[in-house]
């Protein structure tokens, strides 16, 4: 195996036992004398608004297709026909928006689900674990995908010259370097 990649699996394990071990307020495990674990019955919440989380979804919906139209569009737009670099910057942005986005939304009660005392887990840091894992195994199969995926070159000099270029890339495969 790798140094690199045993390296890296080393750094996420011991990042994700420090979070473990940590006890403040956010993660204590005590239980409350108030819960009771198994349904909870007539839950209402109270300023909800259903239209507006309806007129929401069609919203987002409307931003999302002119945003993955617009690539579409600049290939008739002279000015942006040229400009594929920052059509490539605007689109990692929009990735990294989108996981931002989701990560906020998702890490906080899924830390509040796993340390539920009807759960009876007794490792504080399970969700920080799980997504610690997820995205380090996303980055590898995105990675070993993209150099499974790319075409083979159909040449010599052209192979050389794109190993050449993918040298200071990140790009190579993070097994086989």
């Amino acid at each position: 195996m790798n140094l690199r990649v045993v390296l890296v699996l080393l750094w996420s394990v011991l990042a994700v036992l420090a979070e473990g071990d940590r006890d403040d307020d956010r993660g204590s495990l005590e239980a409350d004398s108030t819960r009771t674990c198994g349904a909870i019955k007539n839950l209402k919440v109270e300023g909800y608004n259903t239209s507006l989380h309806i007129a929401a979804i069609f919203i987002v919906f409307g931003v999302s297709i002119v945003g993955s139209l617009f690539p579409v569009f600049s290939a008739y737009v002279t000015c942006l026909r040229k400009a594929r670099s920052v059509l490539t910057l605007l689109n990692s942005f929009g990735f990294g928006v989108v996981i931002a986005t989701a990560f906020i939304h998702m890490i906080p009660p899924a830390i509040d689900t796993l340390n539920h005392p009807c759960l009876d887990v007794k490792y504080s840091g399970l969700a920080m674990a799980i997504v610690v894992g997820t995205v380090f195994l996303m980055q590898v199969l995105e990675t070993e995908l993209v150099l499974l995926l790319d075409e083979p070159p159909l040449d010599r000099d052209s192979a050389v010259a794109i190993l050449k270029s993918h040298r200071g890339s990140t790009t190579l495969s993070m097994l086989a370097v």
